[in-house]
């Protein structure tokens, strides 16, 4: 890998893996504090005066991998670049992925939370996926790898605080959910949800899908509020079968972003409709 250098483009940024976090001053601009005015003839700056100025970071979560999609985990800071809007930003640190094993970061606490999206998922598809991430707990929970299980079935549900037990992770992680809302028409028709598409019944569950999207959106910024007083990054595995994104759940989106962002939560989608525990698993290494 010696002289490869590897380019981050985060106009439109899809978070991709947990291998490397890279943090770089954004050019999305700060907001800083009033610069103060010049003193005036006969002022002094004392040696209590201060000036304050404030900046971001933008943390960016990049997975690398070979032809064979092999991950490449030997990376340094040095082997990447990062841009936005074809302008090269400074980086300012690295750190590499998450391991159980002794290393330099061995000591430090992972807080990863899964999140059950009942309202979107049929019931074949939430069982595959709760077998899977019951897998995933059993590979992957440990000390420094503290996990939480919440569910949304029209409200937000904590079923699992942060632990690190196996056990009363995949208690709270096993078992099939219903859900009072759903917010895709097509678990409208005939999954989790009880009203039908179909003849003058459409309109309904149209209404009824795009209040169960924009809740679902509401429940996870809600999360990530209450996450903002947990130090250092926390990551999100969001297992749904999704929705339509309209134009009136832009802003919703936009809003629960802009949570997450503040919260220093990173939000990893998984479809449960093609969700294997192999692919679960592999997704934290």
């Amino acid at each position: 890998m010696a002289g490869k250098m590897f380019q981050v483009g985060v106009k439109k940024l899809t978070v991709g893996g947990l291998l490397g976090i890279l943090a770089f001053g954004g050019t999305t601009r700060a907001q800083e504090q009033p610069k103060p005015p010049p003193a005036a003839a006969g002022d002094l700056i004392t040696s209590d005066t201060v000036i304050k100025k404030e900046s971001k970071q933008v943390l960016v979560d990049v997975i690398v991998t070979d032809k064979k999609g092999k991950y490449i985990r030997d990376l340094a800071q040095g082997d990447f670049k990062v841009y936005e809007d074809n302008k090269e930003q400074a980086l300012t640190s690295f750190t590499a992925g998450t391991s159980q094993t002794p290393g330099p970061n061995s000591n430090q606490k992972h807080y990863l939370v899964l999140f059950f999206d009942n309202s979107s998922m049929e019931m074949p598809d939430q069982m595959s996926a709760r077998r899977a991430a019951t897998q995933f707990i059993d590979a992957n929970a440990g000390p420094n790898n503290l996990m939480a299980v919440v569910e949304f079935g029209g409200a937000l549900r904590i079923l699992q605080n942060f632990t690190a037990s196996a056990d009363l992770l995949k208690r709270a992680a096993s078992g099939v959910k219903g859900s009072s809302v759903a917010s895709n028409a097509d678990v409208s028709a005939g999954g989790a949800g009880v009203i039908s598409d179909s003849g003058a019944m459409s309109s309904i569950s149209a209404a009824e899908a795009d209040y169960g999207a924009r809740t679902m959106l509401l429940a996870l910024r809600s999360l990530a509020k209450n996450l903002r007083t947990i130090p250092g990054r926390k990551m999100v595995v969001l297992i749904s079968a999704g929705f339509p994104l309209s134009p009136e759940r832009q802003s919703e989106l936009t809003a629960t972003l802009d949570a997450c962002m503040k919260a220093n939560v990173a939000i990893y989608a998984l479809d449960a409709r093609g969700l294997l525990a192999g692919s679960l698993r592999n997704m934290h290494r």
